[in-house]
C-alpha cells in the first residue's frame, strides 16, 4: 500500500497499460488512503473498457517525479481512480510512454564545452534521447535547448546510457531538477502532443 502526498493535487498524471500503451493524461483532482483521483484529459477517447493493473508517472514541478501501479477503476469518461498503490521500481521507470520526435536541437556539453545541433529522438516527462556526433560518456552532463511555442527551455540532463550508431552516438538523459514553470510548461507540452498524436492515429 502507497499514499501519495496530499502536495501531489493538482500534478500531472500520465497513465499506460503494464505493457506502456499510452491511455490518458491529466490532472490529480484528490488522494487518499491507497487511493487516487484524476482527471481522464483524453475525454474523447474513452477508457471505460480498460480493468486491471496500470501505470501512472506522476509530476510536479519542481517535487521529484513519482511512479506507481495500481488498479483502475473507470466510473466515468470524464476521471478515474487507482487503487492498491505499489512505488514502481527504479528498472521500471524508464518503461513509461515516450513521445517520438525528431526535432534538431541545440545542445551544449557542460563536461567538454562542445556545442552542437543535435536531434532530439523522444522525449518524456523524466528524460530523453538525443541523436549526436559528440563523444561523451555516462554521467556527463548536458545542456539542451527546447524550443516549445513561445519558451526556449534550457534543461540540463545527465547521460544515463549511450548507443554507438556511426557516424553517431545516441545518449539516453535524465533530466536534472527542473524549475516548477519550466516543469510545467514540459509537461503541458508532451500532453498536447500526445494528445495531437493519439487523435491522428484514431482518424487515420
Amino acid at each position: 500500500m502507497y499514499n501519495l502526498p496530499s502536495t501531489y493535487v493538482g500534478a500531472f498524471a500520465e497513465l499506460t497499460t503494464l505493457d506502456n500503451r499510452l491511455l490518458t493524461n491529466g490532472k490529480i483532482t484528490k488522494v487518499g488512503e491507497d487511493f487516487i483521483e484524476a482527471i481522464n484529459g483524453f475525454r474523447s477517447m474513452s477508457i471505460r473498457r480498460q480493468d486491471g493493473e496500470v501505470k501512472m508517472s506522476i509530476k510536479s514541478g519542481s517535487q521529484p517525479a513519482i511512479f506507481v501501479k495500481g488498479t483502475i477503476y473507470v466510473p466515468t469518461d470524464n476521471d478515474y481512480r487507482l487503487t492498491n498503490l505499489e512505488v514502481i521500481t527504479e528498472g521500471d521507470k524508464r518503461s513509461f510512454f515516450r513521445l517520438g520526435l525528431n526535432d534538431e536541437i541545440d545542445i551544449i556539453s557542460l563536461s567538454t564545452q562542445e556545442f552542437e545541433k543535435a536531434r532530439l529522438l523522444d522525449i518524456s516527462l523524466g528524460g530523453a534521447c538525443v541523436r549526436s556526433r559528440l563523444k561523451l560518456q555516462v554521467h556527463d552532463v548536458l545542456s539542451l535547448s527546447l524550443p516549445i511555442g513561445k519558451d526556449m527551455l534550457q534543461i540540463n540532463a545527465e547521460i544515463v546510457r549511450v548507443l554507438e550508431d556511426d557516424p553517431y552516438t545516441k545518449y539516453g538523459v535524465s533530466f536534472t531538477k527542473l524549475p516548477a514553470r519550466d516543469s510545467d510548461v514540459l509537461c503541458n507540452y508532451i500532453f498536447k502532443r500526445q494528445k495531437d498524436d493519439i487523435a491522428r492515429l484514431k482518424n487515420f
